[in-house]
This record gives structure tokens, sequence and C-alpha cells, in this order.
């Protein structure tokens, strides 16, 4: 803390108070040696906005939420704690010190608490009653978290994690046919993953339905489980990840969108810190082909397959992007290694509109 400095601050809450020792007003200062210089630097700048304004919830929230994004969640705990001391009138202090205090491994019910005690602060937002319905599933409350879930449902109705959730909270308390419903519409709405699947395989065995408790069964074993929750808080926190990790996955996501523009400035920042990815530099050719920009994309197509020969897909989207610029002799030839190395590759279809043969093994 700044020498000539005090803050005194109205701690608002039980699981606050509870805390194992009072709120320490020193600034966290978490090592950054060994970081990516771009996370660093981050860190950093949201270390010294709180360092020049202690009294400011907002500072100390930024800088948990560096924290947070970048996986260094025991400097996030005590942040969002500070910010939540400071303003504890503003939900988004409860509802991400509950949040990291589940990766720290904390105990349910205090999680439980600072949920709730979000849902008090801003009761019209959907996740947090997820949250506090999964929250409460884990401590058996079943009742209580089967109508946290209706009330995500209430607020939105294609919330297609809490229509999973309810159906989970449904079998447990002995209504599978209405948990059907509710599965039914969780795959409705596009939360199609194994724990769907597996509850739909639990409540058709209640219902005796065999057959359909199998198929459902089956598709659960071929598909992981994932949370699919639209939640805006944690996408700013989200938002504010640099590292390459982070920058690839953002990519990833923009193509996949149809952003391919955006998704260049994504990957060029991850590019930095993984120069040898091959899948990054394919990536970033498709990307500079669907921008209208071939030359770029062989660029990196071929760095691609000089790092992994054996991608099939860099091979045709190289033949792509030099059929573009009129280099069709050239581009048979990686039409032809493409169709080598898979058989079954689309490059042998474009061989044969070229009226050209795939070559001989």
């Amino acid at each position: 803390m700044a020498a000539g400095v005090a803050i005194v601050v109205l701690v608002p809450d039980e699981e606050l108070s509870q805390s194992p020792a009072p709120l320490d007003w020193r600034v966290p200062d978490p090592d950054t040696s060994r970081m990516q210089a771009r996370v660093a630097q981050r860190l950093e700048e949201a270390r010294q906005a709180v360092r020049r304004h202690l009294d400011s919830p907002e500072a100390w929230g930024m800088f948990g939420a560096v924290c947070d994004v970048h996986e260094l969640y025991d400097y996030a705990e005590p942040c969002y704690r500070h910010a939540y001391a400071l303003a504890p009138n503003d939900f988004r202090w409860p509802y991400l010190l509950a949040y990291v205090r589940e990766l720290q491994g904390a105990d349910v019910a205090e999680t439980t608490r600072l949920f709730q005690k979000a849902a008090e602060l801003e009761p019209e937002f959907p996740p947090v009653f997820f949250r506090l319905g999964d929250a409460l599933m884990r401590q058996g409350k079943l009742d209580e978290a089967r109508d946290h879930y209706r009330k995500a449902i209430q607020l939105d109705p294609k919330l297609a994690v809490a229509h999973r959730g309810l159906g989970q909270a449904l079998i447990a308390l002995g209504d599978p046919q209405t948990a059907l419903h509710h599965l039914e519409r969780a795959v409705q709405y596009g939360q199609q993953d194994g724990a769907v699947f597996a509850a739909m395989a639990q409540a058709y065995t209640r219902l005796g339905d065999f057959d359909r408790a199998e198929e459902a069964g089956q598709k659960s074993r071929s598909l992981s489980s994932v949370l699919a929750l639209p939640d805006p808080v944690r996408f700013e926190v989200e938002a504010l990840g640099i590292s390459s990790k982070h920058c690839y996955d953002r990519a990833n996501t923009l193509m996949q969108g149809g952003d391919y523009a955006a998704a260049i400035d994504q990957w060029k920042i991850a590019e930095e810190s993984l120069p040898n990815h091959p899948q990054l530099h394919h990536r970033l050719g498709i990307s500079y082909m669907r921008t209208g920009r071939p030359a770029l994309a062989i660029e990196h197509f071929r760095q691609a397959l000089e790092l992994n020969p054996k991608l099939a897909n860099a091979h045709f989207n190289l033949g792509r992007a030099l059929e573009q610029l009129g280099r069709v002799d050239e581009a048979i030839e990686h039409y032809r290694r493409a169709v080598q190395i898979d058989p079954n590759h689309q490059a042998a279809r474009r061989l044969s509109q070229l009226g050209s043969a795939p070559r001989s093994p």
C-alpha cells in the first residue's frame, strides 16, 4: 500500500467477515518472470492501476479479472474480495468471487452464499440462477436446485444448459417424464453433449423404455460434457485473456463465426509465442484466403507443411490458393500429395474436375 494511504471499509457480508483473516489491503504481486511478455505487461498495468486508486472497486475488480482469466486464482480472489468490500451492491463481485472460489475448491456452502448474494443484487441475471442450481445440486438440496433452474428458464426460456440441469434434478426427484421434456428442450436449444444424453438414458430407463435408453447411452459415451452457458459477466473476463492460448481459442471461435479478418489479428498475436505450430499457420492461411489474400495464404500453408508435411488439408488448401493465382500445375501437385496422405480426401474430386489422376503410391 502506498505510504500515507488509509482505507476504512465496512466488510459487507457474512462470507467476508468469516474469512480466515481480515482483508489485507496490500496489492497482490504475482511473479510474472516466466510469463509471456504480453501477459506480464497486462498484469503489471492492472496492478499499477490499483496502486494508484486503492479505493476503486473497478481497479481491484479489473486486476482480479486479469488474474482470473490467466488462471492466477489465488491472486484474483483477494482482488474480487476487495472490490466487493468497496462496492457491496455490485453483483459482479460476489458472482466472480464465487466462480473463482469454486475453482479453488472452496466449500460449496461458501460459494452458494456468494451466488445467492449475487442473485439478490441482480435478480434478472439468468446465469446466476443456473450456477446456484448447480451448487445446490452438489449439496443434495434437490428441491432448491430445481427451483433455481426453473427461475433461470423463466428469465431465459431458451437457456439450454438450465433445461439440462432441471432435467437432471427432476430425475433425482423421481419425475423422469417431466425431466425428459426439459432434456429434449436442452437438445433443441443446442445443449447436445454427453451429460444431457446420459440424463436422457436415465430417464428412459426409469420409464422402462430400454431401447431409447440404450440409444441415448451410446450417444452420451461418444460426446464430452460441456457447459454452454451464455454469461456476459464471464465473457467480459475472458475477453481480457491475451496469452497465446487465449488468442488461439478466440481466433478459432471467430473463424467458426465467419469473421476471418478479426481471426487474423488473433492468429498473429498467438503466432508470436507459437511460431512453430503447424495448425496455427494452416488456419491463418485459411483466414487469409477467405479474406482475398491468396499470396499470404500460400506463405502460411507452406510454413504449416514445413512443420508437418502430412497435413492433407494444408496441401489441399495450398492447391486452392495456387489455383486462385492461376498456378494450376503446382496446385495439382499438392492435390496429389493430399490424396497420397488420405485417399478419400476431397482433393481427389478436384483432381478429377481438373482432368488429372492421383499419383500412384
